[in-house]
Formats: C-alpha cells, structure tokens, sequence
C-alpha cells in the first residue's frame, strides 16, 4: 500500500480481493466494516463493484500423469529442464 501526499492510501487489486475477503468473513455491514478497518465507504463500494464484475481466476492445475506402457521395462526417469538452466533427474 502506498500513500498519497495526502495522506490517503492507494491500494492495488490484489490488497483491495484481500481487504473483501475480510469484508465476507467479517459479518460486518458495509458501513460498520469501513469504519473498522479505516476505509472510505466510496472506495469501498467502487472497489466492491469492479471486483464483482471480473472473473475469478482460478489456479490452473499443470499436474499430467504418468504412466507406463505395456511391454516397457519397470524402471524409469524423468528429466525436468528448468528455466534458469537446472534439470530435476528422477529416477525409477
């Protein structure tokens, strides 16, 4: 969070989905929530709308499984190139 020369805060998306998900679990009306947490009731509604209308990204699952053919022998590897250069050797 970063603050104006006017003293007010300047919040990004990610710690405005932080403070509505406190907002949720608070149990708090609007009014009561901004007042508690120091928030202007206008930025909080604006906020409150805008992450409203985006959709939520969820975390795309990159897991693939493995498996063996049939006929292959019972041992195996598995090399993993890494982008800074490294490479994950796992054997079987």
């Amino acid at each position: 969070m970063r603050s104006r020369s006017n003293g007010k805060a300047r919040r990004n998306t990610s710690e405005w989905r932080a403070i509505l998900d406190r907002f949720e679990k608070s149990q708090l009306s609007p009014q009561a929530f901004c007042r508690k947490e120091s928030l202007g009731a206008e930025s909080f509604r604006r906020w409150r709308n805008k992450l409203a209308a985006l959709p939520v990204q969820t975390p795309r699952s990159s897991f693939v499984p493995l498996t063996r053919e049939e006929g292959f022998p019972s041992f195996w590897s598995l090399e993993i190139d890494l982008p800074d250069g490294r490479t994950v050797r796992i054997r079987g």
